[in-house]
Parts: C-alpha cells; structure tokens; sequence
C-alpha cells in the first residue's frame, strides 16, 4: 500500500462545560477510545492533530495532546512539572523531548501508558518505571481541574 505524506487531520473534541475531571473518569475516558484507537492501529508522525491548549502537533504528541483534549475539553489549563510524585491518571507526559505519552494508571513505581507512534502504532498498557526516568527527561503537564 501507498502511504501518503500527507497530515491526517482530526478536528478537536466537544466542549462539556461544567463537567467535573476526576483521575476515576479521566481513566474511563481514555479507556473508552480503545475502539476508536485500537492496540496497534497505525499512527506515525503523519497524524496531525491542532490542540487549542497545546497547539500544533505531530505524531506521539499530536496524539497525547487529542487525548488529553478528550478527557479535559479545549480550554483548561494547565500546569507542568518534573515530579513522577506528582504524576495523575490523565496527564500527558514528554519524555526527554522525544515521545509523548498519556497515563492511564499510577502505581508504586511506575505508570501504565497510551501513545501514539510507538512502533509506528497505538499502543495501549506499556509499564514504565520511575527508575527508568530521570527528572530532567520528564515533563508532565498536568490539568489543573482534576478532582
């Protein structure tokens, strides 16, 4: 098959004003788009996505910031840091300037993830550790409304 160099664009998600985040409805959130991005779809730096809050975006991030989109609308703010302490469900980190990911769950020691472009894919479910992360190569932006 022919791949086209072409951005995909996808348009941004509807606002639900007044709607309260919890980290319990940012995971079902994420969870629910499993269908519409399926373990393994193919998803490279192609895909274009234009956040309102992040603006323009390319492949891991263009994804991460739709998800984020998704679960918190388009004109939340939001803060970052550099604490895996600090990390939430919903948060869309970049690793070391290079990849960006969203959480789906926070453990001792490590976060379950979504991403875009990994392997040139969706992939849902990959473990990362703290250990694995230096404070310098993370960068979390995290929505400031969630309860």
């Amino acid at each position: 098959p022919v791949v086209s160099a072409k951005p995909v664009i996808t348009p941004a998600p509807e606002e639900t004003p007044g709607v309260t985040v919890t980290e319990k409805s940012a995971y079902a959130v994420l969870n629910s788009l499993r269908d519409t991005y399926p373990e393994g779809m193919p998803l490279t730096n192609s895909y274009y996505y234009h956040s309102p809050r992040f603006g323009n975006g390319y492949g891991c991030y263009g994804f991460a910031a739709k998800l984020s989109d998704t679960v918190f609308g388009t004109s939340q703010p939001f803060q970052t840091h550099s604490s895996f302490d600090k990390i939430r469900v919903g948060d869309h980190i970049r690793i070391g300037n290079s990849h960006s990911v969203v959480v789906l769950t926070k453990e001792n020691g490590f976060v379950t993830v979504v991403e875009g472009n990994y392997n040139s894919s969706v992939h849902w479910d990959r473990k990362i550790t703290s250990a694995s992360w230096r404070p310098v190569d993370l960068k979390s932006i995290q929505d400031t409304k969630i309860s």
